[in-house]
């Protein structure tokens, strides 16, 4: 009547077998039971927003998201690259930016530190003496900053983050310079 330890030890597998089976078979049936209580959620959410808008339908126009067409806007830095830097004159440089050629070039050195673009970028970044002339003539200027980033060629919040950067550079520029 004793059981032989090949006996046992088949007997104990099969038990075990078993119940690995039942807990898999557990956890399908409530995966299956979450899906279905989503979708019953789901339906019943998409009933009460159609209710919602038949509802409303008379006073509240129900408006939709215009799908997105554009990863990047062209822009032309046209006056930048050509004009600027090819076709101004040193009158040219002053009246724009206020300062002429051979400071602008040291300006950007003192600068580069600060403003230089980060190399781990999508896009191309904007080089250093571009920012600075657009911090530059946006100061010069008093223009919107969307008019400084139609004319460089970027776009309004560059403008900013430019103009904010280069600030913050100077300030922590001179605190180096005054410190003992």
């Amino acid at each position: 009547m004793f059981l032989s330890s090949e006996e046992i030890a088949s007997a104990f597998v099969c038990a075990l077998l078993l119940v690995l089976t039942h807990r898999q078979l557990l956890q399908r049936l409530c995966v299956l039971a979450f899906i279905r209580r989503r979708v019953r959620e789901e339906e019943i959410a998409n009933i009460a927003r159609a209710a919602l808008n038949m509802s409303n339908m008379s006073t509240v126009p129900v408006t939709t998201r215009a799908p997105r067409t554009l990863w990047m806007k062209e822009r032309s830095q046209d006056w930048w690259e050509r004009v600027v830097m090819m076709e101004f004159t040193d009158t040219d440089w002053r009246e724009n930016f206020r300062m002429s050629r051979q400071s602008f070039a040291k300006l950007c050195g003192m600068m580069e530190r600060v403003m230089e673009p980060s190399v781990a970028t999508i896009r191309t970044p904007v080089p250093t003496e571009m920012r600075v002339a657009m911090v530059l003539y946006k100061l010069a200027s008093c223009a919107e900053c969307r008019l400084t980033a139609n004319q460089f060629g970027v776009h309004k919040s560059t403008v900013k983050k430019m103009v904010y950067l280069f600030c913050h550079g100077m300030v922590d520029s001179s605190h180096q310079n005054t410190d003992p």
